[in-house]
């Protein structure tokens, strides 16, 4: 089972408010870059002063949001996998003598301490990948409206830089 369908099955509102508070992070995040090619590179003196008021009340935001998407999420993360360890160490429990012998130890020590671990690190990296997802979303949409032959050449490079990285991986793992 997909990792992400059990923490959304077990904390459906946990989860969509970490989910939305990630996406709004992410959003400020881009705006902040927009901020800065709209207003705090083309500001005059006369009005410089407000605009870098406005840049740091959006830049507070923004790392406010931030924090509190990472704070929720360890949470949750937390949560989740003290639930995982207390089903594990129940169905553990309600074994049988024999059934437990036939598995072995070191495999229900190491699922109890790598394999869930695995999962409480997969949840620290989720909000920096879906802000990383809509920073290169939002950055390729600007982009593509700025010019869209520059977004072409650069994409093109990127998948050609991507399968390239791909296979020299590949090899090494193989040989």
């Amino acid at each position: 089972m997909n990792i992400i369908t059990l923490v959304f099955r077990q904390h459906r509102r946990q989860f969509l408010l970490m989910f939305a508070l990630t996406l709004l992070s992410g959003l400020l995040g881009i705006g902040v870059l927009a901020f800065i090619n709209s207003y705090l590179l083309k500001s005059s003196n006369e009005n410089l002063q407000t605009v870098m008021w406005q840049f740091a009340a959006l830049l507070v935001a923004y790392l406010i949001v931030a924090t509190y998407a990472q704070v929720f999420l360890s949470r949750l993360g937390h949560r989740f996998v003290f639930d995982l360890r207390t089903q594990l160490l129940k169905r553990i429990m309600d074994s049988h003598e024999a059934q437990i012998q036939l598995i072995g130890k070191p495999k229900l020590l190491a699922s109890l301490s790598n394999d869930v671990r695995s999962i409480s690190m997969a949840f620290t990296r989720l909000p920096e990948m879906v802000q990383g997802v809509l920073f290169t979303v939002g950055c390729s949409l600007y982009l593509i409206w700025l010019s869209p032959k520059l977004f072409t050449i650069i994409a093109l490079i990127l998948a050609v830089m991507i399968l390239g990285s791909n296979y020299v991986i590949k090899r090494v793992y193989q040989g």
